[in-house]
């Protein structure tokens, strides 16, 4: 099948190496040799059908991710430089429509996610920065609430607050839940705590709630496709 948004980073030239065999005796997975050194590694189905693959450069991911569907289509495009997200990323539908893409600054930014079938918004993550928060949310398909958004920090863990709602929309039992540095506390703890760290996010009530606003990042995107189909 024809890969139109395929442009493999591994080596043309680079010697294969098989790893790991399928019980019918198909392959696996290999990595790729060049100059004695790993430059790439492929995950295959049991038909044969690439899955996955990601080139290699001082035993780092360097250059392009790809997932793919099991009707050969890809999936997913992920860029890599020195082992650190960067770059523009895009995601597919089955039949190769381009859903949604993204980009990240050495790996600082807002990664999305849509359903490959209905191709809405289905996960926001915010890749942070060195002392700022990151964030998670998983959205539901009504594009207004969201099922779960949690918030970390590097080298502290999870540092915020948690939240869960369940299918009625209504918080899960034990949620919200309250971290510091990767230490679930009490509400009257975190509270204390974020007057004097600054990278603790205020505490809204409202926030138990799970509206959201959709992403800027997304909305121009979809306001881009709606114009290109009309």
């Amino acid at each position: 099948m024809k890969r139109s948004n395929y442009r493999s980073s591994i080596p043309a030239k680079s010697l294969e190496k098989v790893e790991e065999n399928f019980a019918n005796g198909s392959k696996k997975s290999s990595f790729f040799i060049g100059n004695g050194q790993k430059v790439g590694f492929r995950e295959w189905n049991e038909d044969g059908g690439l899955e996955f693959e990601y080139a290699i450069k001082n035993e780092a991911k360097h250059g392009r991710e790809y997932q793919f569907y099991a009707n050969g289509q890809v999936l997913e495009v992920t860029p890599y430089r020195n082992g650190i997200l960067h770059g523009t990323g895009k995601q597919w539908s089955h039949d190769g429509w381009l859903l949604i893409t993204y980009k990240l600054i050495k790996g600082v930014g807002l990664d999305l996610w849509c359903d490959s079938e209905s191709g809405t918004l289905a996960e926001e993550m915010y890749w942070p920065g060195v002392g700022e928060p990151g964030y998670k949310r998983q959205w539901n398909d009504d594009e207004q609430t969201i099922w779960q958004e949690y918030f970390w920090v590097l080298g502290k863990g999870f540092h915020g607050v948690w939240r869960e709602w369940n299918a009625k929309g209504g918080p899960r039992r034990g949620f919200p839940k309250f971290y510091v540095a990767g230490k679930v506390v009490t509400k009257r703890e975190y509270l204390r705590k974020r007057k004097t760290d600054a990278s603790l996010l205020p505490y809204s009530p409202a926030e138990d709630e799970p509206v959201r606003r959709l992403p800027a990042e997304y909305l121009a995107q979809r306001k881009q496709r709606s114009k290109s189909t009309k």
